[in-house]
């Protein structure tokens, strides 16, 4: 975002270009991938949410020694009113978890993916030097600067999902690791807390969730990628409850050697994945554009492949067909 400049663009104003350069394709469904979004501009993030909610308020900024604010609709309408899958992960966070967080209590969007990290907090960021410190050192700030949560933020329902995070409508296998994955694996991280609910909301009409879900699963059982996920992961807990304890004998450091390096091998091979349910290309819109450099054919080859090869993005795909059939078909998708 350009911060004080509503005539530069931001995430918001490029999300928009997109939107209507696929309406014109007549789309069906959209999928919105906010997996590794770190947040950034809430005020992009509650822009984005207007463009396909149609509902007065999503949430609000609850400040110390500040007043709240309201996180309202833009009013300059809903460009997109189909079928959307948000797709999310343990990195997705802040202002992306806002998305996803109004989008679901809403009924707006099916959350699908991973439990998102879980910072609903916001900081201010202050120099550590005073007068007598400014007197000594000029202006060179030696002591630094001190990072201070003075924010929370609350849904319509009075829910402040900070440490939690939103949990998805359903639920993909993510590799495990060894890392600090989310806000609630840290030291002394905030725990979620309720208000009353901000303002008076009424909610979208219920997803098909559970016949989507179980269709899902049965999808799930016979994919060799996942089921792949499913087993590393497994074999993953039992060599962390197992990590205290290192054997003295060679053959048996040798032999649990030999299954890390097998696991890592039946990961690396999730790379050569290709999806066959889906074809990925441009927009009319942009394949009529005439003017590209090489960069730019080689960027969107790139972006192109990477997209066929998601094993992630092919599930949601997946799904958002199913929720299309339910929609258009109804008795069928029964």
């Amino acid at each position: 975002t350009s911060f004080g400049d509503i005539s530069q663009s931001g995430a918001a104003r490029d999300v928009l270009k997109d939107l209507i350069k696929l309406q014109q394709d007549s789309i069906k469904g959209i999928i919105l991938d906010l997996r590794n979004n770190g947040g950034g501009s809430a005020e992009e993030a509650t822009n984005i949410i207007s463009s396909f909610l149609d509902k007065k308020t999503f949430a609000e900024f609850v400040r110390r020694g500040m007043r709240n604010q309201k996180l309202t609709n833009n009013n300059n309408g809903v460009i997109y009113n189909g079928p959307l899958i948000v797709l999310v992960n343990n990195a997705s966070a802040s202002a992306s978890e806002l998305v996803a967080a109004v989008f679901k209590i809403y009924n707006r969007a099916l959350i699908v993916g991973d439990n998102t990290f879980g910072k609903f907090t916001g900081q201010q960021v202050i120099p550590l030097r005073n007068l007598i410190a400014t007197n000594i050192l000029g202006n060179n700030n030696s002591l630094g600067f001190i990072k201070i949560t003075n924010q929370k933020t609350y849904l319509v329902n009075g829910v402040c999902y900070q440490s939690t995070g939103i949990k998805p409508d359903i639920q993909l296998p993510f590799i495990k690791s060894y890392m600090n994955n989310r806000e609630s694996d840290f030291q002394n991280a905030l725990m979620p807390d309720t208000i009353a609910p901000i303002d008076e909301y009424d909610i979208l009409d219920s997803l098909p969730v559970h016949k989507l879900l179980a269709k899902h699963i049965s999808r799930k059982n016979n994919h060799k990628q996942f089921q792949t996920i499913i087993q590393y992961n497994n074999e993953f807990e039992e060599f962390e409850e197992s990590d205290s304890k290192i054997s003295l004998q060679f053959k048996s450091f040798k032999s649990n050697r030999k299954k890390i390096q097998a696991h890592r091998k039946g990961i690396e091979s999730l790379k050569n994945y290709l999806s066959e349910n889906y074809k990925v290309k441009k927009t009319s819109f942009d394949i009529n554009e005439s003017q590209s450099t090489d960069l730019d054919t080689t960027v969107t080859k790139t972006f192109i492949k990477n997209i066929q090869k998601d094993i992630y993005i092919d599930e949601s795909y997946m799904i958002l067909s199913d929720w299309i059939d339910h929609l258009e078909k109804p008795e069928k998708s029964k």
